[in-house]
């Protein structure tokens, strides 16, 4: 039961009504989830050719804000995995103590309209791949002089 204190609840600001819903939705996931293995789907989540739309619309486009938001989020989520020093899809990067969401969101732009006909891979690859190549890591091959290496890692 949910005690009312000037129009706002016990049970959080959506009631007992909301906090149950929540609760059905928690359940309802949990056990869909719960005991089965989810395969990796046959086609990305997010296309190279989706991703390119998402980071290069311009001003014209009604959902401008919408897709650059979504883009800087998206390359925000590849650049944290790889601050990491883990690889995407890879590739492995490494940043500078300056480097900001929006440096590394416009890196990957310039990037993709750079190379325009890079769709045929995800997005997750494409974003890895810019990121890789604008912030390459250094390298020490054996008996030579340390350098950048923009290639994948594999």
């Amino acid at each position: 039961m949910c005690v009312d204190v000037k129009n706002s609840t016990a049970c959080g600001r959506f009631g007992p009504r909301g906090l149950g819903i929540a609760l059905l939705v928690w359940l309802a996931l949990a056990g869909s989830v719960h005991g089965q293995a989810r395969s990796a789907p046959d086609a990305p989540f997010v296309s190279g050719a989706e991703f390119r739309v998402m980071c290069t619309s311009n001003w014209g486009n009604p959902a401008y804000l919408e897709m650059y938001a979504a883009c800087r989020a998206y390359v925000a989520a590849v650049a944290d995995i790889l601050a990491q020093g883990e690889a995407v899809a890879s590739y492995r990067a490494c940043f500078d103590e300056d480097v900001s969401k929006g440096r590394a969101a416009e890196a990957v732009i310039t990037w993709l309209r750079n190379h325009p006909g890079q769709t045929e891979r995800s997005a997750t690859q494409l974003a890895a791949s810019a990121l890789a190549r604008t912030y390459p890591c250094p390298f020490s091959p054996a008996g030579g002089k340390a350098g950048r290496d923009p290639s994948p890692v594999r």
